[in-house]
């Protein structure tokens, strides 16, 4: 179960190199997205790079990206040995403005493909999104009863 979002619980998945650490997060990302909660996938080295290169109001944009989706998957955080002060400040810029927000809540239906699009984007991972969307429409179309309409996320 999924049962740790709406705790405001978190999961941390340790493991070495090429165990699969990356395709179970993904997996996560999409039952989550099946379920209706609002996702966000980040690779750690990207995004925190470009945290480190953007202006003070594009920090905040980034930040507020970051903070918002239900679940928040930043993969590969601790690649390299050492991470800069910038990507430090994120870093706990998120785990200390996520952990303030009231958790719970969510999408009455589950979020059309779009979505998985949204939470790979910029990322290497971005060619899964077609994957997730057809194996969406086969489980949609399968279902006995299909909702009526869809909303991302974002429509909430």
């Amino acid at each position: 179960t999924l049962k740790f979002i709406t705790q405001g619980a978190n999961a941390l998945i340790v493991g070495k190199p090429g165990t699969g650490k990356s395709h179970v997060a993904k997996a996560l990302a999409y039952q989550a997205t099946l379920q209706g909660y609002d996702v966000r996938y980040l690779e750690a080295d990207t995004e925190f790079a470009r945290y480190a290169l953007a202006g003070s109001q594009d920090r905040a944009n980034l930040l507020r990206e970051w903070v918002k989706p239900d679940l928040l998957i930043v993969d590969d955080l601790f690649l390299a040995r050492r991470i800069t002060a910038e990507a430090a400040e994120a870093l706990q810029a998120i785990v200390h403005q996520r952990y303030k927000l009231p958790r719970g809540k969510r999408t009455a239906n589950p979020c059309p493909p779009t979505s998985f699009s949204r939470f790979f984007a910029q990322s290497a991972a971005s060619g899964v999104a077609a994957t997730l969307e057809s194996a969406y429409w086969a489980r949609l179309a399968a279902s006995p009863s299909r909702p009526s309409s869809t909303r991302t996320g974002r429509d909430r």
